[in-house]
């Protein structure tokens, strides 16, 4: 089936409706096992480790009534990723005050994971939280997500309200809460735990029809989701180039790295002195500059200006996609942002050092090349 120009776009530039092209077919799954180590993220915490095959269990599921839990993970203690720590009943902060990480904005912790019946598909990563979509193993629909935030970046109010319970003996909540990245107001049901103080995992189904009668199942798939969520040591996300210029008062906010679909990379930057809400499904939108790069679609080729000496096609008025060997480089704006001028774009693209994009080990750390 052949992609139209937006609908390739769609995959690196949101709209008002998605995040992400949630129907491209997943084919770039990792075989991943079971057994998870957590490193707390904090500063000289981090230590290398090897994950050990062993076989998927079925994870149990235990309701509690005011039973004792494990005290929360201290600094420098190591600790499951399945739900794990008991939840402090206080709300987080805003992200505003959210404590500094460790990990770079630019690096994840969030692993690709492959099992028989899951899969777990890192899709963002930024300062306060990483993104990933789940899909069952046999199917090309997603199915549902998991957001591991930061400490202080997620208020557990609404999940702390809810049902409290156990997945693998550890202490987690469930409840019915809105979903902030699909579906505007929708509910879904969700599972979340503490992987560290204060640091929140949240998986959630998609596709769910609120239902009161419902609200007491704990639904079997996000327990089976939640014992393969595989958090390790920070790892830069990789960008097959690296920018020479961009307007100093911009910086990189976030990465959007979903190879489900096809390999691909794009940067957003902020306003140094205007930062945006993470938690706003369309600051996107009012970003003033993304820059992108992804496998050239022949036929939907249609040039009709030229960046740098290179042949490129406008898409609207807020972006330029310019052809370099068998890739397109995509350089814009968010729609409700002033669009970049040619000179800008011109001067964004001049700056640009590429890699090699068979060789990913060529390809450069985010956390410095953006």
């Amino acid at each position: 089936m052949s992609r139209t120009v937006s609908d390739l776009l769609e995959a690196i530039r949101p709209d008002e409706d998605h995040l992400f092209d949630t129907e491209a077919v997943w084919q770039r799954s990792k075989r991943r096992a079971r057994q998870r180590t957590v490193h707390r993220r904090v500063a000289l915490a981090a230590a290398a480790g090897v994950a050990a095959v062993v076989a998927i269990a079925t994870p149990s599921l235990v309701l509690t009534a005011g039973s004792p839990s494990p005290d929360p993970i201290q600094p420098g203690q190591s600790g499951s990723a399945t739900p794990s720590a008991e939840a402090t009943a206080s709300p987080s902060p805003p992200p505003s005050d959210a404590v500094p990480s460790a990990r770079a904005a630019l690096s994840a912790t969030l692993r690709a994971v492959s099992s028989t019946t899951w899969v777990i598909a890192p899709a963002e990563t930024n300062a306060y939280m990483q993104l990933a979509y789940v899909r069952r193993a046999a199917e090309t629909a997603m199915s549902g997500s998991v957001e591991v935030y930061e400490a202080g970046a997620f208020d557990p109010s609404p999940m702390l309200a809810g049902t409290r319970t156990t997945v693998d003996g550890e202490s987690a909540y469930f409840a019915w809460v809105p979903d902030p990245y699909h579906t505007a107001g929708e509910v879904r049901r969700a599972l979340a735990w503490q992987y560290g103080p204060d640091a929140w995992v949240v998986v959630r189904i998609e596709h769910d029809t609120p239902t009161p009668s419902m609200s007491a199942e704990i639904p079997s798939e996000l327990v089976e989701i939640a014992s393969l969520v595989e958090i390790g040591d920070p790892e830069p996300v990789r960008l097959p180039f690296q920018v020479g210029y961009r307007p100093d008062t911009m910086v990189p906010v976030s990465v959007s790295h979903f190879e489900e679909a096809w390999l691909n990379r794009v940067v957003y930057y902020e306003y140094i002195n205007a930062p945006s809400d993470f938690r706003d499904r369309e600051r996107k939108l009012s970003l003033p500059l993304y820059i992108g790069m992804q496998p050239a679609v022949p036929e939907q080729w249609r040039p009709d200006t030229a960046v740098g000496g290179q042949p490129a096609m406008r898409n609207g008025s807020y972006e330029v996609i310019i052809q370099v060997g068998d890739q397109w480089v995509t350089i814009g704006s968010g729609s409700y942002a002033v669009p970049l001028t040619i000179e800008e774009i011109e001067q964004i693209f001049a700056g640009l050092t590429f890699a090699d994009w068979t060789y990913e080990t060529t390809w450069f750390d985010a956390n410095t090349a953006a």
